[in-house]
């Protein structure tokens, strides 16, 4: 890889890592994957969308402690393990008001591991789909 895509990608990386906020996955029906290494983005205050599967795990979740305001979970059909629905860490993230998480209609083990999921208790809306 040629040395200046390298520090171009560098750079990125380190201005993404100082933009607390940068939204830029909501309304995006089209989406499909999360980009690898969000989860070290562990100052990161709005992620309104993640997709599990696809290289991102639900545990990626676990660092982002400043998440804020709403967040809606897709892919949950993916976890099939409870250690793994645990590792979300949701009752950490004391900023989120509004939590969506969805499954696919495909009824299967992964349903089994709802209650894994703990959220703290100022959520004011909890969506199960």
């Amino acid at each position: 890889m040629p040395i200046a895509e390298i520090l171009v990608g560098a750079i990125i990386t380190v201005l993404f890592k100082k933009l607390a906020s940068p939204d830029l996955i909501r309304d995006t029906p089209k989406l499909k994957n999360i980009p690898l290494g969000i989860e070290g983005l562990t100052g990161l205050r709005t992620l309104s969308k993640v997709i599990v599967g696809n290289g991102f795990k639900i545990s990626n979740l676990n660092g982002l402690l400043h998440l804020q305001g709403q967040l809606s979970i897709q892919g949950l059909q993916t976890v099939i393990k409870a250690i793994h629905a645990k590792e979300a860490n949701l009752v950490q993230k004391k900023g989120l008001r509004d939590i969506e998480m969805i499954w696919s209609d495909v009824f299967d083990d992964s349903r089994n591991e709802i209650n894994e999921y703990e959220v703290h208790d100022k959520v004011k809306i909890l969506k199960i789909l």
